[in-house]
This record gives structure tokens, C-alpha cells and sequence, in this order.
């Protein structure tokens, strides 16, 4: 299962940061790239600099998620990415419910910084 995520941000003079949280008690791994570029990695990803505003104009943010459903409680799962340090504070949200326990979704965020 994969769930996809193309939006843009627009960006402004200072640090652009971007925090990414698997939710829902579910476990999960995300790798950013920047350009193509591995930038961050691992369970989450809290506050990771993504550069300086004027300097990631035109670039493309993408976020790639596997998230395994372990929590007993439900099979729902998501990723929040929050997108800090353009012309305003942004939240987007993911999320997708599992067929059976256990099962993964794999999630995939672009984001087009302007």
C-alpha cells in the first residue's frame, strides 16, 4: 500500500526545518532527501535543518515512510511532517488503516519549496 503526498511550501529568508512523527504508536522508518540528496534519517526525524530559505527556492523535499503497524490498540497509522521557517508554519498529514495487524504502508511526501 503506498499513500502520496504532493503539496508545495513556500519558503523565506531564514532556516526551513522539518519535523517528521509517525503516529498512532505505530512504528516506522523515514529517510528525507533533498535534490535527490539523503539528508536525514530514522524512527523520526525532529527538527532536522533543511537550509536556508533563499538557497532552497525551486528544490524538491521528499519524504519516504514505512510504517508497520504495532500497536494493538488499531490498525489506523499516519506521518505528520511539519514544515517550520517559510512565510508561515505548515502541518500536512498522512494516514492510512492496515488490512491486518502487522501490515505496513509505505508513505511518500514531495514537497516543492518555493
Amino acid at each position: 500500500m503506498l499513500v502520496r503526498l504532493r503539496d508545495s511550501y513556500v519558503v523565506a529568508g531564514g532556516e526551513v526545518t522539518l519535523t517528521v512523527q509517525i503516529g498512532e504508536g505505530q512504528k516506522g522508518f523515514v529517510e528525507v532527501q533533498l535534490d535527490g540528496v539523503t539528508i536525514g534519517r530514522g524512527a523520526d526525524i525532529p527538527k532536522l535543518s533543511i537550509g536556508m530559505g533563499p538557497a532552497l527556492a525551486g528544490r524538491r523535499l521528499r519524504v519516504t515512510s514505512t510504517v508497520a503497524d504495532t500497536s494493538e490498540a488499531t490498525n489506523h497509522t499516519s506521518v505528520t511532517y511539519i514544515l517550520k521557517g517559510g512565510q508561515q508554519e505548515r502541518t500536512y498529514r498522512s494516514e492510512q488503516d492496515v488490512d491486518a495487524p502487522g501490515d505496513t504502508v509505505d508513505y511518500d511526501a514531495i514537497f516543492r519549496l518555493l
